[in-house]
């Protein structure tokens, strides 16, 4: 819409997200026409953290990715340190091992061309502590409630561009 008000303009439109705040930011960019000053807000990015361009008709589907991804972290690894608390284990404890591991778990998908399957069947073992996890949550909907709330994310946002 902007670019048919405004024919002439340079229209770049970027989603960050809130892992900004400590130089880590994971950021959708699109543009309407590369520039000097599409470089300029280029280096910015690059500057505190990282970012993915896109066709600016994939921002909707690209913000549950990044802009709201951490959020949905939290509550996963909340989640996880507060049952860890309520069986003994210290707060700061289960917190490190918690967050520390969703590190390093994304770190290894990033350095492997191993697919995630692939990834999650070789933390299983047949009839282990992780396939008993994996199954409660393959019971209870969770890869339903995960689709579920990336559309409703990406839904809204179409909402709201309207």
């Amino acid at each position: 819409k902007l670019s048919e008000m405004f024919l002439s303009a340079t229209i770049v439109r970027i989603m960050p997200n809130t892992p900004a705040l400590i130089g880590k930011c994971v950021a959708t960019m699109s543009y309407n026409t590369l520039n000097p000053l599409v470089d300029e807000v280029k280096a910015i990015f690059e500057a505190i953290g990282t970012y993915e361009v896109i066709e600016e008709t994939l921002m909707d589907e690209t913000l549950p990715l990044n802009g709201s991804m951490p959020a949905y972290l939290y509550l996963f690894a909340k989640i996880f340190i507060e049952r860890a608390v309520q069986n003994g284990v210290d707060y700061n404890k289960a917190k490190n091992l918690a967050l520390e591991a969703i590190k390093s778990s994304a770190d290894m998908i990033l350095s492997t061309n191993d697919s995630i399957d692939t990834l999650i069947n070789n933390v299983c073992s047949k009839g282990g502590t992780t396939i008993a996890g994996l199954n409660e949550l393959y019971e209870n909907g969770f890869v339903k409630s995960i689709e579920k709330c990336y559309d409703a994310c990406m839904n809204r946002s179409k909402e709201l561009d309207k």
